[in-house]
């Protein structure tokens, strides 16, 4: 069997892992919110395939100081939910964000994104981008308006082309 410190120290392992390996870190403040709730929240983030740790504090600030991530330090404190996701950047907030249009008792902290800390204002603007299939749809939209453009100018090039040689052969 293994001793506290053992299990300790995989735990401090596991959230490294999961803090080098997330695109995007979220600190949920969930005192306020029943055990029901935190919950529902857990399974929706689940199944969207993101990870979610209830753990002690010291555990996360003992790995968030061994990564050398300590952006999150000021923000773990409390009870709070950590939140890890490799998918869609507004996805976990996005799940979040339905859950407070229920009950407004769990509030965002902050998401680490990209080496930078958002907080609430700015969590807003993550929460409206567009989803990365979202993105390449209207980036493949408009190359294809783009190149239907293109085509056209060649075209009516072609066809000016044409009537300007018709025209001298007609001179000849």
């Amino acid at each position: 069997m293994k001793t506290t410190n053992e299990k300790k120290k995989n735990i401090v392992k596991e959230i490294n892992n999961l803090l080098i390996n997330s695109v995007s870190t979220t600190i949920l403040d969930y005192s306020k919110v029943t055990s029901l709730e935190l919950k529902h929240i857990r399974k929706a983030l689940f199944n969207k395939n993101i990870k979610a740790k209830v753990l002690k504090n010291n555990l996360i600030k003992k790995a968030l100081n061994e990564t050398e991530n300590d952006k999150l330090l000021p923000y773990i404190h409390g009870q709070i939910l950590i939140i890890f996701s490799n998918s869609e950047i507004s996805e976990p907030l996005k799940i979040i964000k339905d859950f407070n249009s229920k009950n407004k008792n769990i509030k965002v902290k902050a998401t680490y994104l990209y080496g930078r800390i958002f907080e609430n204002k700015d969590i807003q603007k993550i929460i409206r981008l567009n989803s990365k299939e979202q993105e390449l749809q209207n980036l493949i939209y408009s190359l294809k308006i783009s190149v239907i453009r293109l085509s056209q100018i060649l075209n009516n090039l072609i066809k000016i082309k044409n009537n300007e040689n018709g025209e001298k052969n007609e001179n000849n």
